[in-house]
């Protein structure tokens, strides 16, 4: 049974493979695919990709014009072989070690969903600066405004880190499909089928690169909401 972790990028030169080194030597379960999708990067970004799939066979990857991380997600499912895929970032954020987390509780418990989460009682997320402070302070904001409108439960609905069984990932056609939330799509779409457990999970500082955050993230979002609940 092979796992699909699927990465999006977007100028990410610097972190490619430091993050391929690090899945390699924290994630236990060894039958494993990456499959980086990228969207365009100006930087070097896409040779570094291709260098390190000449010399790992593991690698795959997805060259595209389109700058849409939701996707990205779903443009590296479809061409997966796995039976669960995974989401996660490409900037270093996410400990790679979560990966067994996240992989023992979707096998354990046989679920849908596994979401990493920011903020249960023994996440931990990098908030040493104000500005980050502010932002997870935000962030709360939204995920209480978004668990309310659209009657979810869980503590992280905007999670960008999540493992799924691949046969959950249906009703497409119904998704949003703009923006950084493809999570929320699925959650919002599929709440009533799918068997969800969100566990805690820890978030680095980035270390390279700069963040894709911005007013037009925001704006998006905010489409996204309304695209659901104008249904």
């Amino acid at each position: 049974m092979i796992i699909s972790i699927i990465i999006p990028t977007l100028n990410e030169e610097k972190n490619i493979f430091k993050l391929y080194n690090a899945i390699k030597k924290k994630f236990k379960y060894k039958n494993y695919e990456i499959i980086f999708v990228d969207d365009d990067s100006s930087d070097q970004t896409q040779s570094k990709i291709l260098y390190l799939k000449k010399q790992k066979k593991n690698v795959r990857y997805i060259f595209r014009k389109e700058k849409n991380l939701s996707t990205a997600f779903l443009d590296g499912v479809k061409i997966s072989k796995g039976e669960y895929v995974v989401l996660m970032d490409a900037d270093l954020q996410h400990y790679q070690s979560d990966l067994n987390k996240l992989y023992y509780e979707i096998k354990k418990n046989n679920l849908d969903i596994v979401i990493g989460s920011r903020f249960l009682e023994y996440s931990s997320n990098y908030s040493k600066t104000l500005k980050s402070i502010i932002r997870l302070f935000i962030s709360k904001l939204f995920i209480a405004f978004v668990n309310y409108i659209f009657g979810l439960k869980v503590s992280d609905p905007l999670a960008g880190f999540f493992i799924s069984r691949k046969k959950s990932l249906k009703n497409n056609k119904y998704l949003y499909k703009k923006g950084f939330k493809i999570l929320l799509d699925y959650l919002i779409v599929n709440k009533k089928e799918l068997n969800i457990k969100d566990i805690p999970i820890k978030v680095n500082k980035r270390l390279y690169g700069s963040s894709k955050l911005n007013f037009k993230i925001f704006w998006l979002f905010l489409k996204q909401c309304y695209f659901y609940f104008s249904k």
